[in-house]
């Protein structure tokens, strides 16, 4: 395995920890619904199925119409203004589709060290940077930078995040989901510490994504549910 280059800082200031209230909730037709992101150009949002199924949904969570791909496990997506990348779990691959099309271009291999079914958990693309960055799931725990052609430049670990399942990228800062801790990490535009978290109200919290007025999209994998929430101010 990489040499693991820790970039965590030891917070100087407690963390500020806020309260995510539910605005509104959906079921959704989609079984195993992995993770939701922006699809650049259009107001629509992409939604990623565990059995390599990609969604088309309306900002108000109405399925459009499905596009599927040869792949197994899959469980992130994110866009830039050319590609987008899946990252399969199992076989610890990223699938690069065309942000147009959807058409699989091609796959890159990737293998960190870890187990067979321990590949990319999330994935986000870094608009101002032309980065894509990557994390693991636990166990452990960390993160990858990629550049466009996914080819990687250095893994770090930031204090304060163990377990990841889904990231976003807003307002120039990560946001890291925990599926086992239920809270919504807001990084530092370094990526060196955690600034600010929300401890979210639901159960298997997967994938995530920003709308407009400071909302954000959180999905429920084993109640496949499209659940919206308001980060409040502490």
């Amino acid at each position: 395995m990489r040499t693991i280059l820790t970039l965590a800082l030891m917070l100087s200031i407690q963390q500020v920890i806020a309260q995510a209230d539910v605005i509104r909730k959906s079921s959704m037709s989609v079984a195993e619904p992995s993770d939701i992101t922006s699809w650049p150009g259009k107001e629509n949002f992409l939604v990623l199925a565990d059995k390599a199924f990609l969604y088309e949904y309306a900002p108000d969570g109405t399925q459009i119409k499905s596009h599927s791909f040869e792949s197994l496990d899959v469980e992130a997506i994110t866009c830039s203004d050319k590609y987008c990348y899946v990252s399969e779990e199992t076989l610890q691959r990223i699938h690069v589709l065309d942000v147009v099309t959807l058409n699989e271009i091609h796959a890159v291999q990737w293998h960190h060290g870890g187990g067979r079914n321990e590949g990319v958990e999330a994935l986000v693309w870094l608009e101002e940077s032309r980065n894509l960055l990557a994390s693991t799931e636990k166990d452990p725990q960390f993160f990858t930078l990629f550049n466009e052609a996914v080819q990687p430049l250095f893994s770090f670990r930031v204090e304060g995040i163990n377990e990841v399942s889904a990231l976003t990228y807003y307002g120039g800062h990560v946001y890291v989901l925990s599926d086992e801790q239920a809270t919504i990490y807001k990084l530092s535009k370094d990526l060196k510490k955690v600034e600010m978290q929300w401890s979210v109200p639901m159960i298997n919290p997967e994938g995530l994504v920003f709308q407009q007025g400071e909302k954000v999209i959180v999905l429920s994998d084993d109640a496949a549910q499209w659940v919206e929430l308001k980060l409040n101010k502490p």
